[in-house]
């Protein structure tokens, strides 16, 4: 089987059905020779091509039978490019995979011992699933379980629970396996050399290995594996094949390596045992674009391979082949391929520089802006007069991150739209994964079709999966709430806004029984027959009504028949086809947009969900849906998945420069070159030292060389940054930003000279850029063009051009009152004084707008829950009251809430002092209804005692701002409660004597400053001069509610209001277009004449009719806006739909 002796290919080797240059034919004829060879090459230079030519000639040549045959590549992705080249190549279908992925070759061989033992196929363990090893093997030293391990003193438990400390663990583990290092060999290079945690994770490095022989010893399992081993397990076992002389081993006599420059030493064990098993080694590589370094990537191979091969396993790489170079690159233009040879020429020989392009000396000069094609920077050039056909290199400086990625945007934009270019043919390349998804997720809003590879989420955390799961673990833990249903019902399940979420709980509260205790969309989602009340109303056969009922089949099919179906595969895929949204997602997949690319991710985040499904179901047969949930919640980094996943061809891919390895566009951006990102210069693994094992177990030194090992960083970020600069066949463009916190890089200088100034961000070039460029335009020039143009979109479709869309432009949607003529009015006293303040804060609050925390509100509704269900009970009593419903308040645990609960435990200690100092009370959260000519004041009084001079009223605050005394005397709330017991309003209170007469009313500040009772009185209405002021200020508030039209007032609670931001009379609430109500319409909003304190206590002090006999209140003023100089009247309609969010 020697490929040396006969069958040889000869001259059917060249007859290819392409053009080959001199070098590229001495590569072909020397591989029909059957020695192995080392090809070395620059970025274009046809390695790839060559590599597939080499194995189709073999095989058309008849000289070689399929499974003779073995391609391989650093990585699954390329291994499938060039397995669909191979077979374009052959013009037929090959059963079996002659193109493969190393790691794919390694677990095949694994699986044929197997077979040989008799034992089931091997079992490879994911990344996340080796980090939630590791992550469970350290808590249990960390709880104190097991053998002590005696990490440095800068190792403590805190680091060790660090995601980014177990990373640079398990680079230690793979290290180690790829060069064969057991546990104790790694302790004894660590004592040997001084490294305190190398003798460490040797012990926990023991532990894990036991834990997978564990799982290998199980006798319905098979073998487990990480890819920190398999390599090279599968190394040892064909090196044992070959002295065995085992029979029914896998051989191959033409072994093929594309991207050598990947290779480990694992590998080049691996390769090293099947040349001696009698295969032909064809090696190509390029040391400069070596892009796995993270991963133990040795580029230094390539100048190893034409040594003689060693006596035993420790000379790795030495195959005695011949050696090849290739000069020159026919991907790559002129410009292009100096900026790569400029790039090559500062990184470190780790292979010979023979490879290497030159730089052709040509004197260059500046090229005005003027002179290159459209969009395009200032750069160097030759002084040949610049053709605009040709590609030319643009950087390209931003003042933000956000101006960078819109930029970006705009220019593929143009290039897709202007030049004609497709989706497909335009690159945005990258640093970091991080990086990657932020442009992804910047350039789909500005309306890209944006794509990265893979995700930079862990798979629990995929919206899609996230979503389902939860629905599962909800539906059976019965855990339903109103915000986890909102959630399901905007998820890509639902697929609602929040508007419409909103029409749907009005549907449902319209039709749903009196007495329900739950809230609309829990009783109606998680019942039988829930929502049989929809069919009736006014979103019955809308895609609202679609979305409910496609939630509850969801939660129906999550409860079904769980006492006795726990099959995870089976419930899941029935919680999946109750959702009903594989055919949308699909068609929503098969467009171009920013939608489409959302589709593609949750149809392969999906995929890889079910994948694992699989995969688990055959690790842990009979476990529960439960216990997969647990394990899919213990993953923390992303998975590399092997479910298969859409190919979506009219997508802008945005990758890092390792993914972009052996790819390549027209037109490629290489996006976020910052000083001290790119190149990142910090080193990898400071904290265990994992290179400077691989460099001591490689010969390499046995020392913490900085300086070297900063060399070493170095070399691979310029490798990475040449590999994403030769990414392109034509243009290539350099961004970064350059402000007053971020500087460029200084390898943007290897492309082209800095520009000399930076462009305003043009409009952008999509229909909403075009609008707003003719709105723009056509205020500053003749407007006619302009105009003409607007309507022309317009009459297309083009919602954004037609005028009666613009913010302003449109009248009122209503003019109707809040509150319809003949309803009851109805306020409550705490928001008497609001309507009084802010007629719009009113409205927006009634609204349900609220702040950003709700804790305040939350923790004095706990505080009057208690101070009503304990009202004679001491401090100690209510504190150990509060201790038990404490969790009512779902709060995470961590500092902030130490704090909260702190301040609880003031109220309720103040809260305990004064009903200490207190008899019983006459009537707790007392209810009441006051009911006069146009309005109903109705509420609750929190606490009533009998004094000596009648009634009290006290009502419990739970805020820190203490109302001053003055203030307190005209408070509409207390005024509220004492017209109310006055007129008799109480209800249900048989301790309360009508004719007793009320003696005054107190505020009871519980939360003040002073974390002790203070108190603010008011006497009683009898005692005023007017006492009907109370129910002047109430009659009044019915007549602003009942109004069309509202004032906002600027006044002491702006600094709080929850609509600030959106207010008229705000700066930053300013209308973009003046009202152009005429001023008569202005007038007719009715003012207040109850809005300050100062009017109230003026109003008390006199004398006026009473109320009763009122018919018309609050107008005196109304004809007069200047009364209240910083107020402006809206429309609560429109204004509510444009500016109250």
């Amino acid at each position: 089987m020697d490929a040396s002796k006969g069958g040889a290919i000869g001259p059917a080797w060249l007859q290819a059905g392409r053009s080959w240059n001199d070098e590229q034919l001495a590569v072909l004829q020397a591989a029909s020779s059957g020695q192995s060879l080392v090809v070395t090459g620059p970025p274009g230079s046809g390695k790839s091509a060559l590599s597939i030519e080499i194995a189709a000639q073999a095989l058309l040549s008849g000289a070689y039978e399929p499974d003779d045959i073995l391609v391989l590549t650093s990585s699954r992705r390329s291994a499938a490019r060039s397995r669909d080249a191979f077979m374009q190549r052959i013009g037929r279908t090959l059963h079996g995979t002659a193109v493969r992925s190393t790691a794919s070759l390694a677990f095949a061989i694994i699986a044929a011992q197997c077979r040989l033992q008799g034992v089931p196929d091997p079992v490879l363990a994911t990344g996340p699933e080796q980090d939630a090893d590791l992550a469970q093997l350290l808590s249990g030293h960390i709880q104190g379980d097991g053998v002590p391990i005696e990490w440095p003193p800068e190792i403590t438990n805190e680091t060790l629970q660090l995601q980014g400390f177990r990373a640079q663990l398990r680079d230690l583990l793979m290290r180690c396996a790829e060069r064969g290092l057991s546990p104790a060999d790694l302790a004894d290079l660590g004592r040997e050399h001084d490294r305190p945690h190398w003798v460490a994770a040797a012990q926990l490095y023991d532990e894990y290995l036991a834990v997978t022989e564990l799982s290998r010893n199980t006798p319905d399992r098979g073998p487990r594996y990480d890819a920190a081993t398999i390599v090279d397990q599968a190394a040892w076992i064909a090196q044992k094949w070959v002295r065995d002389e085992q029979k029914e081993r896998l051989r191959w006599r033409l072994v093929i390596v594309d991207e050598y420059q990947d290779a480990t030493a694992a590998a080049a064990r691996l390769f090293g045992a099947l040349q001696r098993d009698g295969a032909q080694l064809v090696l190509f590589s390029d040391p400069d674009q070596a892009v796995q370094g993270f991963r133990g990537s040795r580029p230094d191979l390539a100048g190893r391979a034409d040594l003689p091969p060693g006596r035993d396993d420790t000379e790795i790489g030495q195959f005695g082949a011949v050696v090849k170079v290739l000069h020159r690159s026919h991907r790559l233009n002129d410009q292009v391929r100096d900026v790569v040879a400029r790039i090559s020429h500062h990184i470190g020989a780790s292979a010979g520089v023979q490879h290497r392009l030159t730089v052709e000396k040509k004197k260059t000069t500046e090229l005005d802006a003027d002179e290159l094609p459209r969009g395009r920077e200032t750069v160097s050039a030759t002084e040949t007069e610049p053709d605009p056909s040709q590609p030319v290199i643009e950087r390209r400086h931003a003042r933000s991150r956000a101006e960078e990625t819109a930029w970006i945007a705009w220019r593929i934009r143009q290039a897709h739209y202007f030049d004609e270019l497709p989706w497909s043919q335009c690159a945005v390349l990258a640093r970091s994964g991080s990086h990657v998804h932020e442009l992804v997720r910047g350039l789909q809003r500005a309306g890209v079709p944006a794509m990265a590879q893979g995700s930079d989420l862990p798979l629990r955390a995929e919206p899609a999966v996230r979503m389902l799961l939860e629905t599962i673990e909800r539906t059976r833990s019965d855990a339903w709430d109103d915000a986890a249903l909102h959630e399901l019902l905007v998820s890509a399940y639902g697929d609602l806004d929040a508007v419409s979420v909103r029409e749907l709980r009005r549907s449902l509260s319209v039709a749903a029984p009196r007495g329900r205790t739950t809230s609309e969309l829990v009783a109606a989602l998680t019942n039988d027959d829930g929502l049989n009340e929809l069919h009736m109303s006014r979103v019955a056969g809308t895609p609202i009504a679609a979305a409910a009922h496609r939630a509850a089949a969801m939660i129906a099919a999550a409860r079904a028949r769980h006492d006795t179906d726990n099959d995870p595969a089976e419930v899941c895929w029935r919680v999946w086809q109750a959702a009903d949204c594989a055919d949308r997602w699909r068609e929503q997949a098969l467009h171009v947009g920013p939608r489409s690319v959302v589709a593609n991710a949750n149809l392969d985040a999906v995929m890889t969900l079910f994948k694992h499904i699989e995969n688990f179901a055959q690790r842990y047969q009979g476990a529960s849906v439960e216990r997969l949930i647990a394990e899919i919640n213990r993953l923390d980094i992303p998975a590399d998945s092997l479910a298969a996943t859409a190919k979506n061809e009219q997508v802008v891919e945005v990758l890092t420069a390792a993914q972009a390895a052996g790819r390549q566009w027209s037109y490629v951006i290489v996006a976020g070159l910052q000083a001290g990102s790119w190149p990142d210069l910090r080193l990898r693994d400071t904290l265990l030292g994992a290179q400077q094992l691989a460099d001591l177990v490689d010969g390499r030194g046995d020392g913490p060389d900085l300086t070297a090992a900063r060399k070493a960083v170095l070399d691979d970020e310029l490798r990475l940054f040449l590999v994403a600069c030769s990414r392109t066949t034509g243009a290539l463009t350099i961004t970064c930003v350059d402000g007053e916190d971020d500087q460029p890089s200084a390898i943007c200088d290897l492309v082209c000279p800095a520009p000399t100034t930076t462009d305003e961000l043009p409009p952008p070039l999509d229909l909403r850029g075009i609008v707003l460029r003719s709105r723009i335009a056509g205020e500053q020039e003749p407007a006619d063009d302009w105009a003409q143009l607007l309507a022309y979109l317009a009459r297309h479709g083009v919602t954004a051009a037609n005028p009666d869309t613009w913010y302003g432009m449109a009248p009122p949607s209503s003019t109707a009152p809040l509150v319809a003529s003949g309803q009851p009015i109805s306020v409550s006293p705490s928001r008497l004084a609001l309507v009084h303040q802010c007629a719009m804060r009113w409205a927006a609050e009634t609204s349900d707008a609220k702040g950003g925390d709700q804790f305040s509100n939350e923790l004095g509704t706990l505080i009057h829950d208690i101070a009503r269900d304990h009202p004679t009970s001491d401090a100690a009593e209510l504190l150990e009251v509060l201790q038990d419903r404490w969790s009512e308040l779902g709060l995470s645990d961590g500092w902030p809430t130490i704090q909260r609960a702190h301040e609880a435990e003031s109220m309720v200690r103040a809260l305990g002092q004064f009903q200490q100092k207190n008899p019983p009370p006459k009537a707790v959260e007392a209810p009441f209804a006051v009911d006069m000519v146009t309005v109903r004041i109705r509420g609750s009084i929190d606490r009533i005692d009998r004094t000596e001079q009648g009634l009290v009223i006290r009502d419990y605050k739970t805020g820190r701002t203490v109302m001053s005394v003055r203030d307190a005397t005209v408070d509409p709330q207390l005024a509220s409660y004492q017209l109310a017991i006055e007129r008799g309003a109480l209800q249900d209170i048989d301790l309360i004597d009508d004719a007793e007469p009320v003696a005054g009313a107190e505020l009871i500040y519980l939360g003040s400053e002073e974390a002790k009772v203070t108190k603010r009185k008011q006497p009683a209405l009898s005692s005023q001069p007017n006492p009907q002021w109370i129910a002047h200020m109430a009659t009044q508030a019915a007549q602003i509610m009942s109004s069309g039209r509202l004032w906002a007032k600027i006044n002491a609670g702006c600094r709080t209001c929850p609509v600030h931001e959106s207010c008229p009379v705000q700066p930053e609430g300013q209308p973009l277009v003046p009202q152009r109500a005429p001023a008569n319409e202005m007038t007719r909003a009715p003012l207040s004449d109850f809005d300050t304190a100062e009017r109230r206590a003026e109003a008390a002090a006199t004398l006026d009719a009473d109320i009763d006999s009122e018919t018309t209140l609050g107008n005196s003023e109304a004809a007069d806006p200047e009364h209240v100089p910083q107020a402006t009247a809206i429309d609560p309609i429109t204004q509510g739909k444009g500016q109250l969010r």
